[in-house]
């Protein structure tokens, strides 16, 4: 497993006093270079803790979509929320007004009632007297009776409704204060509709903002979690074994398999002592062993020994009294220096863990404390070799280290910040020894920087080609995409063939930008190696759903499938350096047929080889402005001959990382002349520029620039004798 990206935010790394950390396509060997309180160790320390929390920060991720999703359903339900509200309180109001209308009702059945109750009274009265006065007939008698206790009962009736009334009223009272209520808690919800509205907005802004924030750590290899192991012990006295129980030591000794260093000092003399004494006894002609448990016993001893003698450069033995011993002495009495008790450490975990370390991301904090330099490359070469899928972080300010790895490794921290130094190791060295001064000291008792430069640059002219992966902040993809936008001016769409795509860094790092996407560029991969596909696959289907048909090996294929003048545009990215001049020609020409007539093929080149390489057996060419005029025959007047510089504004890069567009008739300009003119003006070039900085300043640069020039004189001249020139 490695980490591949890292993006910690302000918010992240400015508790500990560090800048935005943003670190990508990194390798399996980080070197963290800088001074003493720079933030090395504080860097390691926020990758461990973002690393340990990636799984709940992902689950977090899906979250946010959920999160999103109900915030945004809030506010869309607050509409129908409010009209259903507003509704209900219309509603209630009415309701409200019917009540009213019953009390106002009530208080004038109430007036009517009385009157009629005061009127039947009164008539009531009346035939009461009238019966008294004039005595009558029965029938008579017994009819105004009757008629008095009717109205006595519709009377007892009146008075009745008058006594419920109030009860009704009430009630009616109650049931308006209550609906009162309700429309208030309404018209209070619809009131705060605007500012949960904005709550919500903003609940929305931070989830978005969360997501859009990039992943903190980025890893090769999707799984629940990742485990970093601590590789420099934090303890340098190791614990004696011999006042434990067997028992006790045995378990001590076991302890060295769980990966990291944590309880080294405990378990490296018990472990010593476990090994040592299985093998004495799996050799003791006196006791019978399984042979598989003898073989395992003697193999073990023979490799823990190689590993120590690598180490420390001494053999571990064992003493009449069932001690394990160094230097005549038990090892816990052998008075070992602390680096040895550092390295012996090391040696038992690469011993104890070589066979799980093999996938692993290994930090170790200054690993030069208490080594030799020598001592520190060594152990770091051997974690490696057991390491071969996993990943070392080294924090360091020791130059004999900085020096053993390649450049692209080393990450220079100062002040917080976090930068690629690449391939200025100079900014190091200020960094490390203080001013030029030092620098000039340390450049004339170990001849660097120019000397060092000439001879990597030398040796790795020996050596293949090397991949090399970047993102699409970087300058030459920049630079591909500017010079596309010039194709684009025209065209809706562009067909675009990635001559010799190799791993598809090209349609990675295009699909980064706004202006690139599959209706606006039909991309297709060729490279007659197959070597990389799945990766080329893998990073054409960040972009294409049908990748497959995107690939090919075979120009002849490739025609047959989408036939002859088919691309706007043929991309030969830091490509055309490796293909040996006697291909030229027939490449070329296979390119102009592959091209529209008023196509283009887009040359990109680092026209100054940081990395020396063996591209074939004349080693590489590397053509500029003037040596592609005389290859193609392009008249100065040809205003469609595009030269584009990407670091024109920069004095010292000026002039090195070159894009051409070269209009498709001028490919089949190329002939055995062409390709002896453009060689003798790249011969010339070379003794023009060997001249130049030989009469320079010594710098690391330079030496770069020597070597490469040297190279290029030398490679031409090859190439010209095999023209019989």
């Amino acid at each position: 497993m490695k980490i591949i990206e890292v993006n910690l935010t302000e918010r992240v790394t400015k508790t500990i006093g560090l800048g935005p950390v943003s670190m990508k396509k990194i390798g399996s060997t980080i070197l963290l270079a800088g001074k003493n309180g720079s933030g090395k160790t504080r860097l390691l320390n926020l990758i461990r803790q973002q690393a340990s929390v990636l799984h709940t920060y992902k689950s977090q991720q899906q979250q946010s979509n959920s999160y999103i999703n109900s915030y945004k359903q809030q506010i869309e339900q607050q509409s129908q929320q409010k009209q259903q509200l507003e509704q209900n309180i219309q509603a209630y109001e009415h309701q409200i007004d019917s009540w009213k209308q019953q009390i106002e009702q009530q208080f004038q059945q109430k007036q009517q009632f009385e009157q009629h109750i005061q009127s039947y009274e009164h008539q009531i009265e009346t035939w009461k007297q009238y019966i008294e006065q004039q005595p009558l007939q029965t029938e008579q008698t017994q009819q105004l009776e009757q008629n008095i206790k009717s109205y006595e009962q519709n009377i007892n009736s009146w008075k009745q409704q008058i006594e419920l009334q109030p009860q009704q009223t009430q009630q009616l009272e109650q049931n308006i204060q209550s609906y009162e209520q309700n429309i208030n808690n309404w018209k209070d919800q619809i009131a705060v509709q605007p500012q949960q509205k904005q709550q919500l907005e903003q609940q929305i802004k931070e989830q978005e903002i969360f997501l859009k924030t990039p992943v903190p750590i980025i890893v090769d290899k999707e799984q629940e979690g990742i485990t970093v192991v601590d590789f420099v012990p934090n303890k340098i006295e190791l614990e004696d074994w011999s006042n434990l129980t067997k028992q006790q030591w045995m378990q001590r000794a076991d302890q060295a398999i769980s990966p990291g260093v944590s309880t080294l000092h405990q378990s490296t003399i018990p472990l010593i002592q476990q090994v040592l004494e299985r093998w004495v006894n799996a050799t003791h002609p006196g006791l019978e062993f399984p042979e598989g448990d003898k073989q395992k016993a003697i193999d073990d001893y023979k490799r823990l020994q190689d590993i120590i003698k690598s180490f420390i450069g001494e053999t571990i033995y064992w003493n009449k009294d069932g001690s394990s011993t160094i230097y005549d002495k038990p090892i816990f009495q052998a008075e070992l220096s602390a680096g040895q008790r550092v390295l012996l450490q090391l040696g038992v975990a690469i011993y104890a863990q070589g066979g799980t370390l093999a996938n692993h991301i290994i930090f170790m904090d200054e690993p030069e404390n208490h080594l030799h330099p020598s001592a520190v490359i060594d152990l770091l070469d051997t974690i490696k070799a057991h390491n071969p899928d996993g990943q070392i972080w080294i924090a360091t300010h020791s130059i004999p280290l900085l020096s053993h790895f390649d450049a692209s490794s080393l990450w220079f921290v100062e002040d917080g910040i976090v930068k690629h130094s690449g391939k200025k190791p100079e900014l190091v060295l200020r960094s490390l020894l203080g001013n030029d001064e030092r620098i000039q000291k340390l450049r004339d008792f170990t001849s660097l920087p120019s000397e060092l430069a000439r001879n990597r640059f030398a040796f790795e002219c020996l050596c293949t080609p090397q991949v090399v992966e970047t993102d699409s902040s970087d300058p030459q993809s920049l630079q591909l995409n500017e010079q596309l936008k010039i194709i684009w001016k025209n065209k809706t769409s562009i067909n675009l063939l990635d001559f010799g795509a190799g791993k598809g860094r090209m349609i990675a790092n295009l699909g980064d930008y706004e202006n690139v996407s599959k209706e606006t560029l039909n991309y297709h991969a060729y490279d007659p190696s197959a070597s990389d596909k799945d990766y080329c696959l893998q990073n054409i289907s960040l972009s294409y759903d049908d990748a497959e048909n995107r690939y090919h090996n075979s120009i002849e294929n490739l025609r047959i499938k989408l036939g002859d003048n088919y691309f706007d545009v043929l991309v030969l990215s830091n490509v055309l350096h490796e293909i040996p001049h006697l291909q030229w020609h027939d490449t070329f020409t296979k390119m102009k047929k592959l091209l529209k007539e008023d196509g283009y093929l887009l040359l990109i080149e680092d026209c100054l080889l940081p990395t020396g390489e063996l591209a074939h057996r004349n080693g590489f060419i590397v053509f500029n402005t003037l040596h592609l005029i005389k290859l193609f025959e392009i008249p100065v007047t040809e205003t469609r001959f595009i030269k584009h510089d990407a670091r024109f504004d920069s004095e010292e890069q000026r002039g090195r990382l070159m894009a051409h567009l070269i209009p498709t008739p001028y490919l089949g300009n190329i002939s055995s002349a062409t390709i002896i003119d453009a060689l003798l003006e790249l011969k010339e070039s070379g003794k023009t520029e060997i001249r130049k900085i030989r009469e320079g300043d010594v710098s690391y640069s330079n030496g770069l620039a020597h070597s490469f020039w040297i190279q290029q004189f030398a490679n031409s001249a090859l190439c010209l004798s095999e023209l019989g020139v």
